[in-house]
């Protein structure tokens, strides 16, 4: 890679130096972003116990399941492997909240980067790196039921961690609420006060990457 220039890059558990204004395939890794979103925190961190990026994606993946009754396979299983990886990329750029993340930029020089153009660039990239079978209807449809997934979780984020949220600020998230598909959601998917390890969150992540039928992580290295 070429020397990053101050603040524009990032070192991974691993070793890796990925510069985020010019990001090479052969600095991204599977097992680092693991690593990564067991440990980042969602919110940042302004929840009633800690919810680690992993946790919510393993959630995400198993929404996926309770939505999918009338979608077809082999999108509810592409679904149910991008869900886990949907928030890879804030591995290295953190979790910025959506309300303002379109704002963010990156400049070296004259050349300007946006936050979401980087994390687009590093999700196609494990998208590319996990999915065997490539099709790009079947992704693209696969990405929306992952985006209507993420909503209920958020939904349900809301209820469990944030018990001070102010219904004014989440414009919608009143009716996902109020719709049947929330309350049969709900039923499974919660969040328990107790704050789980990070051990238990890489065990769970790793159980859940094998249900939904990928391979473990240093297979992928």
């Amino acid at each position: 890679m070429a020397t990053p220039s101050l603040m524009n890059w990032t070192e991974t558990f691993s070793g890796r130096v990925v510069d985020l204004m010019d990001i090479e395939n052969s600095d991204l890794h599977i097992p680092d972003i693991i690593h990564n979103i067991c440990k980042n925190r969602r919110f940042l961190g302004g929840t009633a116990r800690g919810i680690s990026i992993a946790e919510h994606s393993v959630n995400v993946s198993r929404i996926v399941e309770l939505i999918s009754w009338d979608v077809e396979h082999s999108v509810v299983s592409v679904a149910k492997k991008i869900a886990l990886f949907h928030d890879g990329a804030e591995a290295y750029t953190g979790d910025i909240p959506g309300p303002y993340k379109s704002e963010f930029f990156m400049r070296r020089g004259f050349v300007e980067k946006s936050i979401v153009s980087i994390d687009k660039e590093i999700t196609d990239w494990i998208y590319n790196k996990i999915l065997v079978i490539k099709s790009a209807e079947r992704l693209v449809e696969a990405a929306r039921l992952v985006k209507k997934a993420d909503l209920y979780c958020l939904a349900i984020e809301r209820h469990d961690l944030l018990p001070n949220s102010k219904s004014d600020n989440w414009i919608g998230f009143d009716d996902i609420v109020k719709s049947s598909d929330f309350r049969s959601i709900k039923e499974n998917i919660y969040y328990d006060p107790a704050e789980l390890t990070e051990s238990a969150i890489y065990r769970m992540f790793t159980l859940r990457m094998k249900a939904v039928g990928l391979a473990n992580p240093e297979d992928y290295a």
